[in-house]
């Protein structure tokens, strides 16, 4: 048998049990979240006491016979569980109080309703004990064993009973690990509590100018702080009809806004709006972008200082060269990139120095959250 958790003296639930003259009663102890209370009650006749502790006949009514469940162990990983139904009283027949049974200062019925018990652990222990004492006393038993312990999976409350379905601890096995995802590229949202930084700060307004459609803004605007950029970032309406709508920019240069999605009214010349710079956060400067299907097939990169190199999005590299690039190679001037004709379309990885793109640019490398680098599956150990 299971080793007891509690008994009035070493070996004596063994000795207990080889008499085969007991009696034996389950203990229930509900365990809500938080700094909830703890909850403790008997399917016996008469209270339980151990330790200090009381577990509480004249409470809810718990485990029906039709209700009972039965436990049983095994070895494996399946997920066990433990019906229980739990029958809160109307009123004491005593005392004539309705609905004495709480949680705290609420009864059970709107407790389970309200999720007081959502998360919260059940644990089943069976006590055994001689013979039951005289009417109106404590029961003290021999000895207790537990026989199921888990978390509330479900808790459904009807007009006078609630179920709860108590799933063991094995279940927690089925939880995605690790916790959290490693990638190279930040996890955070631009202005979101991670990363730190005042969204105000970083606004800029502007004005729509004349030719402005539903998904191109045109304005005058100059580069905003942080990244340099609009891209990646969002503008938003505070005039005209679209005011306090907001879309995302997929790509800017000075002058025009190109919109991700379009806005849902047409854009009158003078209608004001804010906007923010965006981050492709990268803990480095690197531009991932397509090459143009369309001759001269080239990719400006603002703020170049330096070449630091080409890849495909697979992770081959491509190769500098002087002269016209042939497939797999580029060349650079000044931050204007040249590719092959037969790499048009290719999502192209380009690593430069500058300061115009990811956390370096908004000087918010310590709240950067990604990794800087990661291994290949093949060489990480």
């Amino acid at each position: 048998m299971k080793t007891p958790w509690w008994e009035i003296s070493a070996g004596a639930t063994v000795a207990l049990l080889a008499t085969k003259c007991f009696v034996q009663a389950e203990l229930y102890t509900l365990y809500t979240v938080g700094n909830g209370p703890v909850l403790r009650f008997t399917n016996a006749d008469i209270d339980i006491a151990i330790q200090g502790h009381v577990w509480s006949a004249r409470s809810v009514l718990v485990e029906r016979p039709s209700d009972r469940a039965t436990a049983h162990w095994k070895v494996g990983l399946d997920v066990d569980t433990w019906p229980l139904v739990i029958m809160p009283r109307a009123a004491d027949p005593i005392s004539g109080e309705t609905y004495p049974d709480m949680i705290g200062s609420v009864p059970w019925l709107p407790a389970v309703r309200a999720g007081l018990l959502d998360g919260g652990e059940v644990q089943v222990d069976r006590a055994f004990l001689a013979a039951w004492p005289v009417a109106g006393q404590t029961a003290v038993p021999t000895g207790v064993v537990t026989i199921f312990y888990g978390r509330i999976a479900e808790a459904d409350a009807g007009r006078t009973q609630m179920s709860l379905q108590v799933n063991s601890h094995v279940e927690l096995l089925g939880v995605p690990m690790p916790r959290n995802t490693y990638q190279a590229s930040c996890s955070r949202t631009l202005f979101d509590a991670g990363c730190g930084l005042s969204a105000a700060a970083y606004a800029v307004q502007g004005v729509a100018l004349a030719g402005s459609a539903r998904n191109i803004l045109l304005s005058a605007i100059g580069a905003p702080a942080g990244s340099g950029t609009y891209a990646l970032g969002r503008v938003s309406f505070t005039s005209g009809a679209n005011a306090g709508l907001s879309r995302a920019v997929r790509s800017w240069e000075p002058g025009a806004f190109t919109l991700l999605a379009p806005f849902p009214f047409a854009v009158a010349a003078g209608d004001a709006f804010t906007a923010w710079p965006g981050c492709d956060k990268t803990a480095v400067p690197v531009l991932t972008t397509t090459v143009p299907l369309a001759s001269p097939y080239q990719i400006a990169v603002p703020g170049w200082t330096g070449d630091g190199g080409v890849t495909y999005a697979s992770g081959t590299a491509m190769t500098f060269v002087n002269g016209a690039p042939a497939q797999g190679q580029y060349t650079v001037s000044s931050g204007l990139y040249t590719f092959a004709a037969a790499d048009g379309g290719e999502v192209v990885i380009i690593d430069y120095s500058g300061s115009t793109h990811g956390c370096a640019a908004f000087g918010n490398q310590a709240n950067f959250g990604g990794e800087p680098w990661i291994p290949a599956p093949e060489t990480a150990v």
